[in-house]
């Protein structure tokens, strides 16, 4: 019989979350989930600002209800050990002592805050974060949000790498896009895009050690800071939904992915 890793997940506590953990625990022992609250999401200059980003927000909740309709209740429903944390709450003492005693193979990252030493170094090479944004071309907060705001939906993604002392730089294991369609929503194609990067994180969560080193990002790519995220993206955004921006990229998709190439997962080598 086959033993399955033993495996930590670093996330946060909305369903999608949720749902992540259960789909690793599906194919991995899930030993240990470290659950951060997240920091507030900016909340506009003005009462009529704030409704729009609130209206924004809930509109996700929605589509993640529909999508992620199986998640589990709480993360106790598939996970052995659950600690509920503050945000950064990753990074402290108590957090390293249980995931250094905690006898994991492995930690995955989702939606957590940046992690730092001792934990890098303790589980060096064992660390694999899924990075919602195709690394390098966009970097930093909301990164598939950029790309639709910007036109470009083929900068749309995930990137599945090792976690390093460098945020986002580490060796890519494997990239995907999302199945963009034209009647997609925005939080239609995230909610693909997270399905998309879970299949490629349930590989390695039954993946044997050691990882592959991966391919090393080149380039720097634009850089996505939380404070840019306001009314006026949100109205450029729904701009280029209105006006056919999905139709255009699904006319030439071929050629637009092409322009900005991703690592595909690797595939097995043939056996004679």
């Amino acid at each position: 019989m086959t033993t399955m890793n033993r495996i930590a997940l670093l996330t946060s506590n909305h369903r999608r979350h949720r749902w992540v953990a259960a789909q690793l625990a599906a194919v991995a022992e899930l030993a240990v989930v470290l659950t951060e609250s997240k920091p507030a999401q900016n909340q506009g200059s003005s009462a009529a600002e704030g409704a729009e980003i609130r209206d924004y927000f809930e509109a996700r909740d929605r589509s993640e209800a529909r999508w992620f309709r199986d998640a589990p209740e709480h993360f106790a429903d598939v996970a052995a050990h659950v600690a509920e944390l503050p945000w950064q709450g990753s990074n402290s003492p108590e957090a390293f002592q249980q995931l250094r005693d905690s006898g994991v193979d492995r930690v995955f990252l989702f939606g957590s805050s940046i992690i730092r030493d001792p934990l890098l170094s303790h589980f060096e090479g064992r660390i694999v974060n899924m990075h919602l944004g195709l690394s390098p071309y966009y970097r930093g907060s909301a990164t598939n949000y950029w790309p639709l705001v910007h036109g470009l939906p083929e900068c749309v993604g995930v990137t599945i790498h090792h976690a390093t002392a460098v945020v986002d730089g580490g060796g890519i294991l494997a990239q995907a896009r999302p199945a963009i369609e034209a009647g997609d929503s925005v939080h239609d194609i995230g909610c693909k895009t997270l399905m998309a990067g879970t299949a490629l994180l349930q590989h390695y969560g039954a993946a044997g050690l050691p990882l592959p080193p991966g391919v090393r990002q080149s380039g720097q790519g634009r850089l996505c800071r939380r404070a840019d995220f306001g009314v006026d993206s949100l109205h450029e955004l729904e701009s280029r939904m209105r006006s056919g921006m999905l139709h255009d990229y699904l006319l030439h998709k071929a050629a637009r992915d092409a322009a900005y190439p991703i690592v595909p997962l690797p595939t097995s080598p043939s056996k004679h």
